[in-house]
């Protein structure tokens, strides 16, 4: 740190003198010569052709990025060089990019979500066009060997990914170092119009969609239209967008709130967010802790029917995704691929193959394992089929004994309730290896009950009941006499002469209309069964009527 020495300090004698980069005279006198006396930059986000902001980017190998509005004329027009490095550039040659932005429209990186700046370093897989923070790609491609694009999961190299930015590098984004600018180079207005003849179909479409022009392809179709549309203007796309209306019905929130204050708060890359709002539920969310009822539903396979009861009370999740499974018929005329008998049999792969199978929501889902739960204790238990925790989709197996050490590593979610018969046909099948030299298969499923459409028929029912009391409409309308149980109600004058049945019918058991001929029914035209219902007694009442 000293002058000519490896101190790690600086005397005051040093640092009076000045002379060393300690001193802001000495900073200055050594670097001045290294700088130029005058330097521009290009952003990152600008066309380095038009040097204004793109908005259909597309970028070259070098990762020199453009608006394809603007570099496709000029390659047309100077015969294919880069307007940048005056290198030889086609359009089989350019890229097109996908920004992720934010709410603001600032562009980030689409795993961290950190705002790209003028700072930053960016980098673009070409493949895919999606552009990441180098950093993101440096530790979960580069580092992890991880060589697919961290969206779309395509296969990449390394020679796919190119620098868009990098902050220590100045060279690259020197406007006085760019070709066009040296010589002068502007694109005519008459290389704007005309047809677009592109090798890259993808690139094709994007240039014509960013551009309105049509492809070489379809120039003679639209030159017709072409005369018709010339005087008019196009409409900005703030003015084509809809406006955004206000949600109709609030959606069920959790106790916990989306923690975007206190992420803006922490995080410098997070927007500002200054008032919590509560995390939406989705209705599954909502649904799954309220399920108290079983389900029923019968397979019917090759060598007969399978009844079954799921556990829907305590395994909502997986059953749940049986049920819709089964509604949608992925199991329908499935096989079952394995067979181990003494031990289980597995099916509900739709490919046959043990390999396949997704759940409704597309992915894997997590594993219902809890003190509660069910066992594998007994013969005719129905449970998930995994390659490991959490890993879910469509299979499932059926016991033929119990099997205690497969308890808290599949889900159990319900039990054979009727066709054992059935099983024991399944078990005497034989195999080859764990494959049934016979298909055994799985022609379709019949659901009795199902405990989700209920809950959701009473939740339908409840909303609708809410809405009409909210309106003033309550007690009008089809659906009114049902309560939020579907229960259907009586008419008040049924109600009435219900209660006088029943009163009538206590009195007769305890034989206190035997000896009264002239009273008539309880509640009478007279009005004599009324005094009698109001009459108070106390003790053991009067017993002339004996």
């Amino acid at each position: 740190m000293g002058k000519k020495t490896d101190k790690l300090y600086v005397t005051y004698s040093e640092h009076s003198a000045g002379g060393h980069s300690a001193t802001s005279a000495g900073h200055a006198s050594s670097s001045s010569s290294q700088r130029p006396a005058s330097f521009a930059r290009l952003p990152f986000d600008h066309c380095a052709l038009s040097l204004k902001p793109f908005e259909n980017p597309v970028c070259e190998r070098e990762g020199i990025v453009y608006d394809v509005s603007n570099i496709i004329p000029f390659l047309r027009q100077y015969g294919n060089i880069s307007p940048v490095t005056g290198s030889p550039l086609t359009s089989s040659d350019l890229f097109p990019l996908n920004f992720t932005t934010n709410e603001e429209g600032e562009y980030i990186d689409p795993l961290t979500f950190k705002v790209f700046t003028h700072h930053s370093a960016i980098v673009a897989v070409l493949k895919s066009g999606n552009v990441y923070s180098k950093d993101t790609v440096e530790r979960l491609n580069i580092k992890a060997g991880w060589w697919r694009d961290l969206i779309t999961d395509e296969e990449i190299s390394k020679s796919d990914i190119v620098t868009i930015q990098d902050p220590n590098d100045t060279k690259t984004r020197d406007l006085s170092n760019f070709h066009h600018l040296k010589n002068a180079l502007k694109v005519s207005s008459a290389e704007e119009e005309g047809t677009i003849n592109l090798t890259n179909p993808g690139l094709a479409k994007a240039v014509a969609r960013a551009t309105g022009k049509t492809t070489a392809s379809d120039a003679s179709t639209a030159q017709s239209s072409k005369a018709k549309d010339k005087g008019k203007q196009p409409v900005k796309a703030q003015e084509q967008q809809p406006e955004v209306k206000e949600k109709e019905e609030k959606k069920a929130q959790s106790a916990f709130s989306k923690g975007l204050v206190s992420s803006s708060l922490t995080s410098t890359a997070a927007s500002v967010v200054t008032k919590n709002e509560g995390e939406d539920l989705e209705e599954e969310e909502i649904m799954f802790p309220q399920i108290k009822d079983k389900s029923y539903l019968r397979l019917v396979t090759s060598l007969g029917p399978l009844n079954l009861e799921l556990h829907s009370d305590r395994a909502p999740r997986t059953c749940y995704n049986f049920m819709r499974l089964a509604e949608e018929g992925k199991y329908d005329n499935t096989i079952f691929h394995r067979l181990i008998p003494g031990f289980m049999i597995q099916g509900g792969d739709p490919t046959g193959t043990g390999r396949g199978g997704q759940s409704i929501w597309g992915t894997r889902f997590a594993d219902e394992i809890q003190r509660s739960s069910y066992k594998h204790d007994a013969r005719g238990v129905v449970s998930m089929a995994n390659s490991g925790p959490n890993t879910n989709g469509s299979q499932f197996f059926l016991t033929f004994k119990a099997t205690p050490h497969l308890d808290s590593k599949h889900t159990v979610f319900g039990k054979l309730v009727g066709g054992e018969e059935t099983l024991d046909r399944m078990e005497k099948a034989r195999c080859d290896g764990e494959k049934p030299l016979r298909d055994i298969r799985l022609v379709e499923v019949e659901v009795f009950k199902d405990a989700f459409a209920e809950w959701k028929g009473r939740r339908e029912r409840k909303r609708g009941y809410l809405e009409a009391e909210k309106s003033g409409k309550k007690g009008d309308g089809e659906g009114a006499d049902v309560n939020w149980f579907g229960v259907k109600l009586k008419p008040e004058e049924e109600k009435e002469a219900g209660e006088k049945v029943v009163k009538k019918r206590k009195l007769e058991e305890q034989g206190l209309l035997s000896g009264l001929s002239g009273l008539g029914d309880v509640g009478n035209a007279d009005g004599r069964g009324d005094e009698r219902k109001k009459k108070k007694t106390k003790g053991f009442g009067n017993f002339e009527g004996w």
